[in-house]
């Protein structure tokens, strides 16, 4: 960034203002074009001006900086600061390195420095088994060697090289991890991973599967036949849709009456990640049944509770008696195994039994005959 600019003019229009432009660096972009809210040269009126520079990178991310011109009106003088200062170095990013226990690794680290100067460096973060070597100040140049051994921590993250002129600019990488493991690192510059993903084997199951209890279907998943081509550990996550259900090779879910969209998420530990499905089931409803009523004598004249025990009721199910003289005031509740009912008994009904109707909004119904019988 250009330093504050401070200039004294006779003019009472102010006076031109000239300024050095910043430089703008991207971790992933590299060099970013910078505009200037008013341009170096310009006519700036007496007083104090904020100039801001905005940098955008390709992804449309935007970064500001604000530069303070001051314009007083006095005897002419010459124009104080808008000069750049130090530039910072710069450096490429770090991949992540995978380095098995007993390899010595050494990684070439090359800086720039827009104004030429020395340039050291060294690295932020705490790993045991990672340091820089061999720095050359005038070339700008270093070493990371990276030496891992047996019984040294598996993974050492969020590590930066930092790159340090001698004028105190700085640049940070961005963080990469170090990994002890037999997985070579891809060198090719493709970007494709050595590691191989896993391979997915569920067991199969049926598509449709009837309810057992009110509650839905017991199921068994089973992916154990998994494997994996570098024989790396494999950890499993089972989803219903884009909700968890379970963790683990095996396990065992209870699944509610409808749709499910089953798939497993297979993950090698490293970047290999495998899913298998999504397969569907359909849980079928328990077939319709009512098997008691109680109360199941009612007096005339009386209003009364009526609960109706039985399976695959319907939130939306419907009762029906065989003759007038009960109404239904009121559904207290459904589930699939219990209907509850306020019932009023007329004082003109006809005595002796009568059958109980269970409808379903598919059409479908059930009696249970006889089920209640009203007192003379």
């Amino acid at each position: 960034m250009p330093s504050t600019v401070n200039l004294v003019t006779a003019s009472d229009s102010g006076g031109a203002v000239s300024f050095d432009m910043p430089v703008a660096f991207d971790m992933v972009d590299g060099i970013v074009a910078v505009k200037s809210s008013k341009a170096s040269g310009s006519v700036f009126q007496i007083g104090k001006t904020l100039v801001t520079f905005t940098a955008k990178d390709k992804a449309g991310n935007s970064s500001t900086a604000s530069l303070e011109v001051n314009v007083a009106n006095g005897s002419t003088a010459a124009q104080i600061g808008g000069v750049a200062a130090s530039k910072a170095p710069r450096m490429g990013n770090l991949n992540d390195q995978f380095v098995a226990a007993g390899e010595v690794r050494d990684i070439a680290l090359q800086a720039e420095d827009p104004d030429g100067d020395p340039v050291t460096f060294n690295l932020s973060g705490n790993s045991p088994y990672a340091w820089i070597i061999s720095g050359n100040p005038g070339d700008r140049t270093a070493v990371l060697r990276i030496a891992p051994k047996k019984g040294d921590p598996a993974v050492s993250g969020n590590l930066r090289v930092v790159a340090l002129d001698s004028r105190g600019q700085a640049f940070t990488t961005l963080p990469f991890r170090i990994t002890i493991s037999d997985i070579p690192n891809d060198n090719s510059g493709s970007g494709n991973s050595l590691n191989k993903p896993p391979i997915v084997s569920i067991l199969p199951f049926p598509g449709t599967i009837q309810a057992t209890t009110k509650f839905g279907a017991d199921l068994t998943l089973d992916a154990s036949g998994s494997s994996d081509p570098d024989r790396d550990s494999l950890s499993f996550t089972w989803y219903d849709g884009d909700l968890v259900i379970g963790k683990g090779p095996v396990i065992n879910t209870q699944l509610k009456v409808g749709i499910h969209d089953i798939k497993v998420v297979v993950f090698d530990g490293h970047d290999g990640i495998t899913t298998g499905g999504p397969y569907m089931v359909d849980i079928l409803p328990r077939d319709l049944a009512v098997f008691t009523a109680s109360p199941n004598r009612l007096n005339r004249n009386t209003t009364v509770n009526l609960i109706l025990t039985g399976t695959g009721f319907h939130p939306a199910s419907e009762i029906r008696f065989g003759k007038d003289g009960l109404n239904i005031l009121n559904y207290i509740s459904i589930e699939e195994d219990r209907i509850a009912v306020t019932v009023e008994v007329t004082a003109g009904t006809t005595l002796g039994f009568r059958d109980v109707y269970v409808i379903n909004p598919n059409g479908k119904s059930v009696r249970l005959r006889s089920g209640l019988f009203v007192n003379p």
